[in-house]
């Protein structure tokens, strides 16, 4: 009943395979002499569905290898089987964190929470209503609070909110320059790497 091939017990997984065994609390041991497989059926196996799951649980044991010894639990996130609290966190990483098609840089010439904030809007790891709903956290509701047109989200709540937007357009007339309307901080980004530098000379 214990989970020890792939990622579920067999006895869920061969169902009926599990109805015919007479021993249904047996060990693995009790079933492996001699290099091979031992079954004890209540009954001989059936074709149909009986023969096609014995195939398939034939073919699952083909590749386990069994050895004398105790049992241990072994971390199959890492290639050794052992657990560290680094490997563990490297993985969570991997799994969690966005990919990004380009490289944060801090800009030394604006705050250091500035640079901080940028960071969090680029990884998505501001506390949005979205972000908050989304991580478990009992909201009423995840629209904007501001226009109430759209979920609050990162790219809602800096792009394309009505608020955000009247924002933007006295910012860009501030400084001369001409934005086409953006959806997202990716997209803000590539537009700004192509904004020519204003002279105010």
């Amino acid at each position: 009943m214990d989970i020890w091939v792939e990622d579920q017990p067999l006895c869920s997984r061969f169902n009926r395979l599990y109805m015919l065994e007479s021993e249904q609390n047996c060990k693995v041991r009790d079933r492996w002499n001699n290099g091979g497989w031992v079954w004890k059926w209540r009954r001989d196996v059936r074709g149909g569905i009986e023969q096609s799951q014995l195939n398939s649980l034939l073919i699952l044991l083909a590749n386990v290898e069994l050895q004398n010894g105790q049992d241990k639990a072994r971390w199959t996130l890492d290639d050794q089987g052992i657990f560290s609290v680094a490997g563990t966190r490297s993985h969570i990483d991997e799994m969690r964190l966005l990919d990004q098609d380009f490289v944060t840089r801090w800009c030394p010439f604006v705050p250091r929470k500035v640079n901080i904030f940028v960071w969090r809007v680029m990884l998505d790891r501001l506390p949005t209503l979205y972000n908050l709903s989304r991580r478990g956290l009992e909201i009423e509701a995840i629209s904007c609070p501001c226009c109430g047109t759209g979920m609050e989200t990162i790219s809602h709540v800096l792009f394309t909110c009505n608020l955000a937007k009247e924002v933007w357009s006295k910012i860009v007339r501030w400084c001369q320059v001409h934005m086409p309307e953006v959806g997202s901080f990716a997209e803000w980004v590539s537009w700004c790497t192509q904004v020519p530098n204003v002279n105010n000379s």
